[in-house]
């Protein structure tokens, strides 16, 4: 009984890192994905190079550590290929995709932003982890944001300040239990769990658009930190939502029906001929137009004369040309 008890002990740290580290996870795989940022997109892998690789191509000797497995779960295989470690794989990937197109060619945006802060705070809540502790976020909304610090095995989770952006007010209990706001001098310690929700200052504007700037969150805790960077997003009022996807509907319609139109269907024929006759006895350009509305769907040449079988060789030389133009209709 007494081996069961130390083994128990003895593994416990371990089982709360990995439910630790996979609540991390969700910090890349969900958190991206609510600002549309796919982990194929040129954003996501540019971003991922920088954190992991040197610009020569090589990995970063610092970028094997804990959580890497995730990291590369994310990456495209043509970029990683076959590998026996996450380790490898990584390394792979820093040689192939500096000589791709996608890294060459890609310009800067506030994607990246994103994408690299997000991997900030993964790197964080992954070292929490490490330590035995455990934290995850979740953006309720563009303006709520709640936060779950939880305590490890004989390890309490203590705040000793949180940070905020001038745009951005957190609450929770105190050592008391009432709900405050946070601030810079906020000390708190739980042997289970501490709460945290987070509201963000909108601005609306006169079409009741309202536009949400980016804050940032920053948790001090005994022994490390936990820090987040929340991106700048605008909501529309439901009346104007309501009027764009009503928009983006007409729009798909008017589309797939412009895509339906695609065989031309070829009405009676006329003829447009030259203006002007070809002969003579040096070479002049002459034109020969469809009528407005209607399209070139052959020519009609009239060949006559030998050159006074000069041209015996070479066949008889064009007399006369002619366009042969139809009107058209689109057929559904």
């Amino acid at each position: 009984m007494r081996f069961l008890i130390t083994a128990l002990l003895v593994l416990s740290p371990f089982a709360a890192f990995a439910q630790g580290a996979f609540q991390c996870d969700t910090i890349i795989s969900n958190g991206l994905r609510e600002y549309r940022i796919d982990s194929t997109s040129t954003s996501y892998l540019t971003s991922t190079f920088k954190q992991y690789c040197q610009e020569t191509g090589e990995k970063k000797n610092d970028s094997g550590g804990i959580g890497l497995d995730f990291v590369v779960k994310q990456i495209p295989v043509k970029f990683t290929g076959t590998y026996s470690s996450s380790s490898e794989a990584m390394t792979n990937f820093c040689k192939t995709y500096s000589n791709s197109t996608d890294y060459k060619n890609s310009t800067y945006s506030y994607s990246d932003t994103i994408v690299s802060k997000a991997y900030d705070t993964y790197a964080q809540c992954v070292q929490l982890a490490s330590l035995g502790l455990s934290v995850s976020h979740d953006f309720i909304t563009e303006e709520r944001t709640q936060v779950l610090l939880r305590a490890g095995v004989a390890r309490p989770i203590e705040i000793v300040g949180v940070d905020t952006s001038s745009n951005v007010k957190c609450y929770g209990p105190n050592n008391q239990g009432k709900s405050v706001q946070y601030s810079v001098g906020t000390k708190l310690s739980s042997a289970n769990t501490i709460s945290v929700f987070c509201s963000r200052e909108g601005r609306r504007d006169a079409n009741g658009i309202t536009t949400y700037e980016e804050g940032s969150v920053a948790f001090g805790i005994t022994g490390y930190k936990y820090n987040f960077f929340w991106p700048r997003s605008a909501r529309l009022p439901e009346d104007l939502a309501s009027k764009v996807e009503t928009s983006l509907n007409e729009l798909r319609t008017n589309i797939a029906a412009l895509a339906a139109r695609e065989a031309i269907a070829v009405e009676a024929t006329t003829e447009a001929a030259a203006n002007g006759a070809v002969g003579g006895t040096s070479a002049i350009d002459l034109t020969a137009s469809c009528p407005s509305g209607q399209l070139m769907t052959g020519i009609r040449m009239h060949l006559g004369g030998t050159c006074h079988r000069q041209c015996d060789p070479d066949g008889r030389p064009v007399s006369t040309f002619a366009a042969i133009c139809a009107p058209t209709k689109l057929s559904h």
